[in-house]
């Protein structure tokens, strides 16, 4: 999925697009039960810009709704970065994985379940750019992945999109769960950013079952695993 500038997409463990549908100018992508997903956010402009993620109408990285007061990545101009899961420290973050919509995230902590079934992204410019911060440093400010991106606090607009109530209970629904730990550092920066996002889009998910009611025809695909350039040694024939 592609705007202004930003390319948002959902991809499953091995880094394979995951394949997108529209209608009534919607997007959505098939959800598995069990299946981990990622985000990934390419920026192809020059400039750093600050990302807003929200899973399920949650900010990714407090766990709370997300608000004008959230924080969200920072990505470098013609970078690419894929987002994992739900932070839980500056040390580490759980997976993102399609579950019930008991065992979500969202269910767990008692937020607005309606909400359910939507991924969500808002990009701002920098306003004022600002000396490069080697990643190894500490700003102060916000967070900063290393290695590929960096964290501050960004603003999201109230207009966050929600999937309808009567599409949710259509069949049985699935939502995104707190899967297993991983390794991801952070560390904050400061930075200032256009008051208003420049992108803004949003990706729903539903079972196939759910889309294939909609009319939507889904295809199965079988995961291809990814070709490894390297191995070991040579096998004598």
């Amino acid at each position: 999925m592609y705007g202004n500038g930003i390319y948002f997409n959902i991809v499953t463990d091995n880094g394979s697009k995951m394949t997108q549908f529209y209608q009534d100018g919607r997007t959505y992508i098939e959800a598995r039960d069990k299946s981990n997903f990622k985000i990934r956010l390419q920026n192809t402009t020059s400039g750093r810009v600050k990302v807003i993620l929200s899973v399920d109408g949650l900010n990714i990285i407090s766990g709370n709704r997300a608000t004008p007061n959230s924080e969200g990545y920072l990505v470098n101009g013609f970078e690419t970065i894929t987002v994992d899961g739900w932070r839980i420290s500056s040390q580490e973050l759980r997976k993102f994985f399609f579950t019930t919509k008991k065992n979500s995230y969202n269910k767990k902590t008692g937020n607005d379940t309606s909400n359910i079934g939507v991924i969500g992204m808002l990009a701002y410019r920098e306003v004022v750019n600002i000396p490069f911060i080697g990643y190894n440093q500490l700003v102060s400010g916000s967070y900063g992945r290393l290695s590929d991106s960096m964290i501050t606090n960004c603003s999201y607009s109230s207009n966050s999109v929600a999937t309808s109530v009567a599409e949710l209970k259509s069949t049985r629904s699935l939502g995104t769960g707190m899967g297993e730990v991983k390794q991801s550092v952070v560390q904050r920066v400061d930075a200032k950013w256009e008051a208003n996002p420049f992108s803004n889009m949003e990706i729903f998910y539903k079972t196939r079952r759910q889309l294939e009611n909609m009319g939507i025809r889904v295809i199965p695909v079988r995961e291809q695993q990814v070709p490894s350039a390297f191995a070991g040694f040579c096998k004598q024939v």
